[in-house]
This record gives structure tokens, C-alpha cells and sequence, in this order.
């Protein structure tokens, strides 16, 4: 799901009510997952590991700076 346009191109050569609903729910899935961050790790040499703590690091620092202070906002 990395090319929505490839697999949009794919879909447009079908003509049915799947291929319809499939390419509605795949752009959705595209904006979806252009927000979402990852890293790729090998499981067999543990290439990228320091990329996903780093990853997981900015998520921390961006919950406690932006995402708690509004729940607890909420709460009052």
C-alpha cells in the first residue's frame, strides 16, 4: 500500500461494484498511512532498529507535548 497510483491503475481496468468499492477504500487507507510513521527493521540483522527508537522516541515527545495537554484539557 506504499503506490496507491499503481494500484488505482490496476483497479481501472476493472469495471464492477469491488473494484469500485476497493479503490474508495484504498485511498482512504493512502492518507491514512502517509500519516502514520515506520521504520523498517531486519528481523535477521536487526538493520534500522536505532531508526525505529528514534521513531518511537519523536511519537513520546509528541504525546506529552501535543496529545496529553489536550486530554487533560478535556477533563476540566
Amino acid at each position: 500500500m506504499t503506490d496507491y497510483d499503481k494500484f488505482d491503475e490496476a483497479l481501472s481496468k476493472q469495471d464492477n461494484y469491488l473494484a469500485s468499492l476497493s479503490r474508495s477504500m484504498s485511498l482512504v487507507l493512502d492518507e491514512f498511512y502517509n500519516l502514520v510513521p515506520y521504520a523498517g527493521v531486519s528481523a535477521t540483522t536487526g538493520a534500522g532498529f536505532d531508526g525505529l527508537c528514534l521513531k518511537f522516541e519523536g511519537l513520546r515527545k509528541e504525546y506529552f507535548d501535543v496529545f496529553l495537554p489536550e486530554l487533560q484539557n478535556q477533563q476540566h
